[in-house]
């Protein structure tokens, strides 16, 4: 059997299992957080939370905030400016709203685009620079192969008339040894002859 005592224990905890889960489900804010008013409509922030507080401001839609209390579906803020109050929690979001996104993504998109074309302005200067430097060089090329042409044809021209004049003195040469050997071998046979006299 269940006793009394075991009833008012099972109670307990069947009462504080209860209020434990209450609690854990109430939105607690405890530090200030940063967040952002939704961009969907004008919204108004009321001196406490409720609609019949009486409106304190108007904030701008997208406008950064920071989150000081959540309660019973209303969120204490304040904005850049200072000003404190309350506004529907539906109003609040924690994430950068789209306008704020697509206005810093198409700022980046311009730039991202001026430094394309800066970049497709140079390339189109190098480019050009380089056809440029390859005509010169293709014109240099053409200026030194004809250099060359002509330096070869003349070497040929220089060994060819050293070759010629080594032949000329090595015949002049071998003439004069052989008139030389000639006339050396007439006188020879010709005092041979005043000898035999």
């Amino acid at each position: 059997m269940i006793t009394i005592r075991t009833m008012t224990r099972l109670i307990l905890m069947v009462v504080c299992l209860f209020v434990m889960s209450a609690v854990l489900q109430t939105p607690v804010c405890a530090a200030e957080q940063v967040g952002f008013l939704n961009d969907s409509i004008k919204i108004m922030m009321r001196s406490g939370k409720g609609s019949d507080y009486r409106i304190i401001a108007m904030p701008t839609l997208g406008q950064k905030i920071t989150v000081l209390e959540e309660a019973d579906g209303w969120v204490k803020i304040r904005t850049d400016a200072g000003t404190e109050g309350w506004v529907l929690s539906r109003f609040v979001g924690y994430e950068v709203p789209y306008r704020i996104r697509f206005d810093a993504l198409h700022k980046e998109y311009k730039e991202i685009s001026e430094k394309r074309a800066a970049v497709e302005k140079e390339n189109s200067r190098l480019t050009r620079e380089n056809k440029e430097m390859a005509k010169r060089l293709n014109t240099g090329m053409g200026e030194m192969t004809a250099q060359i042409e002509k330096l070869t044809k003349e070497n040929r021209l220089l060994r060819d008339e050293v070759s010629n004049r080594l032949i000329k003195w090595f015949l002049t040469g071998a003439g004069v040894l052989f008139f030389g050997f000639f006339i050396g071998y007439l006188t020879k046979r010709e005092r041979r002859r005043s000898y035999l006299l």
